[in-house]
């Protein structure tokens, strides 16, 4: 997940959007200047070079190429590449790019440290509104370094309607096996999100985990009622 582009895109850039304009407010980038503008300038720059030797140094398009992907997913970006090789950095890149801004949870696990940092150092009050959804995915099963754990399951939920992420670490090849003669694939991806209750403030995730979706009612209830208990040990309201 590439949570804080939009506030780097704020706080390191200075951006503001109004239309098809983007300004910046970075000294190097002092006189306004529209998008298409720069587009056109980036591609005059690199006319009549080899594709290998493409340079793309425009801090202002490379926000607006990591924000067309997470708007448009990748395929959406990928067509824009293909057009505007020149004026927009590779796929790669820009996955490369989107990777440091993702926050390391693995499944089930609650971001409290995180948001509470957030929050803290953008002298935001700790009053959130918790609010879940999912949204399907095409599943797949594969092995994960970071975790040493099989990821795209479907674990099984605990008492508190959290799975358990100790359940998909692998220890050995059969436990590979077992995952996959057990745990059904993942359909769809459930996120649980926080919205910091002040103007202007983005929303956070505060966890999310795969599923098949076949959860009951009671377990949603339990995740809830877990969830605001651990916000009351951070001192949140909710």
């Amino acid at each position: 997940m590439a949570e804080g582009v939009r506030e780097e895109s704020r706080y390191v850039f200075g951006m503001e959007t109004n239309g098809t304009q983007i300004h910046s407010k970075a000294s190097s980038f002092s006189i306004p200047t529209t998008l298409l503008s720069r587009i056109a300038n980036q591609l005059k720059k690199e006319e009549n070079k080899d594709p290998r030797g493409f340079r793309h140094t425009d801090p202002v398009l490379e926000m607006f190429c990591m924000n067309a992907w997470i708007q448009g997913g990748r395929h959406f970006y990928e067509i824009l590449y293909e057009n505007f090789k020149s004026a927009f950095p590779s796929p790669r890149s820009i996955e490369s790019k989107l990777d440091k801004f993702e926050v390391p949870i693995r499944e089930g696990e609650l971001n409290l440290t995180k948001l509470k940092k957030y929050l803290i150092e953008e002298n935001l009050p700790l009053i959130v509104s918790i609010a879940e959804d999912g949204t399907g995915v095409v599943g797949r099963r594969e092995y994960c370094a970071k975790w040493n754990s099989i990821v795209g399951c479907s674990l099984p939920l605990q008492h508190n309607g959290l799975p358990d992420p100790q359940s998909s670490v692998v220890k050995n090849v059969n436990d590979i096996q077992n995952m996959f003669e057990n745990y059904n694939r993942a359909s769809v991806v459930i996120v649980v999100m926080v919205q910091p209750l002040s103007i202007g403030a983005p929303a956070m995730r505060l966890c999310s985990f795969g599923s098949d979706n076949k959860f009951t009612a009671e377990d949603v209830q339990r995740r809830l009622e877990t969830i605001i208990t651990e916000l009351k040990k951070w001192k949140f309201k909710y």
